[in-house]
């Protein structure tokens, strides 16, 4: 019984909540299904760049130094959380990295997908804010806000990002539901390797 004398159902949204809702297609539909898991220890908003980078870098194969400008088109309240170019300030602690689009971009590209994996340790993420060529990867990743993602809560993890090489070569790609999402859900083994990654 969740009703009391403090009226925890009317603090929840009075006459909006439906209690019945809990119990609804008990032991029929697995409401776990759809819940989203993060493959990495960054801010949800920065995940579908993340995939995009990963994709991009396959496909172009360039090092880092041949990388002229990573530009992605986020979420306005996503850019506000996570544009931060400079997360080894004083102060951000261990939450800098986590927070820093541009540094989680930058580590997608130099280091690929085993450099997110290994950011589950703050250890690792400040050897990362160390090295040069993170860093000056960085300075070449912008972040814009797109006001008109967060008007639907069902697109608010939608980017679109751009990578232009020196070569004049640019290459762009949109992801919608970045992996972990109900809609792009990551296998067992990737499962199991976060899980071994955190414990």
């Amino acid at each position: 019984e969740f009703e009391n004398a403090l009226r925890f159902w009317n603090l929840c949204g009075g006459a909006t909540v439906h209690p019945e809702e809990l119990v609804r297609g008990l032991n029929v539909v697995w409401r776990i299904l759809e819940v989203g898991q993060k493959p990495y220890p960054s801010c949800r908003f920065i995940h579908s760049s993340i995939e995009a980078v990963l994709d991009l870098r396959e496909i172009a194969g360039a090092r880092a130094s041949e990388v002229e400008s990573i530009v992605s088109r986020m979420s306005a309240a996503g850019k506000y959380i996570v544009d931060d170019a400079r997360p080894w300030l004083p102060g951000k602690g261990t939450m800098g990295p986590r927070f820093s689009a541009q540094f989680n971009i930058a580590v997608a590209w130099v280091l690929g997908q085993e450099g997110l994996m290994d950011i589950y340790d703050p250890a690792a993420a400040d050897r990362y804010l160390q090295r040069d060529d993170v860093r000056d990867l960085m300075s070449r990743v912008r972040i814009d806000g797109d006001s008109g993602i967060d008007k639907d809560m069902n697109d608010l993890w939608r980017c679109v990002l751009a990578v232009r090489l020196r070569d004049g070569d640019t290459q762009e790609r949109r992801v919608a539901f970045p992996l972990g999402e109900p809609e792009n859900p990551m296998d067992a083994e990737m499962l199991e390797r976060r899980f071994r990654r955190m414990t």
